[in-house]
C-alpha cells in the first residue's frame, strides 16, 4: 500500500512516470541500478548496469573493486549511449533515465 502511494506522489512531482516504467519501443526509457558482489577473498565488486525498459536488455555496465563514484555513472551513461547509437549518440533522440 505504501508503494503504490509513493508511485501516485511521484506523479505530484512532475516525473510522469504514472507507475507504468515498462514502455512499448525500446529507447524511450532507460534505468539502472547497482549492486555488490562479495567475492570468497573478502573483496567487494561494485557492479552498476544500465537496462532498456522496453525489452529488459541490459546494454551497458562497470565494475569496480571500490565504491562506485558520480563519474563511474557518468561513464556509464557515455557507455549506454555509445552501445546504443554508436557515432549517431552525440545526436540521440531523447531518453528518459
Amino acid at each position: 500500500m505504501t508503494r503504490v502511494a509513493a508511485e501516485a506522489d511521484s506523479d505530484k512531482r512532475g516525473r510522469g512516470v504514472g507507475g507504468q516504467v515498462q514502455q512499448p519501443v525500446s529507447n524511450q526509457r532507460w534505468c539502472s541500478d547497482v549492486f555488490l558482489i562479495l567475492c570468497w577473498s573478502g573483496e567487494v565488486l561494485s557492479v552498476a548496469f544500465a537496462i532498456d525498459c522496453h525489452d529488459r536488455e541490459v546494454f551497458a555496465w562497470t565494475a569496480s573493486p571500490r565504491s562506485l563514484t558520480g563519474a563511474d555513472i557518468r561513464t556509464l551513461m557515455d557507455k549506454a549511449l555509445w552501445a546504443r547509437f554508436g557515432e549517431a549518440a552525440l545526436k540521440a533522440p531523447h531518453v528518459r533515465w
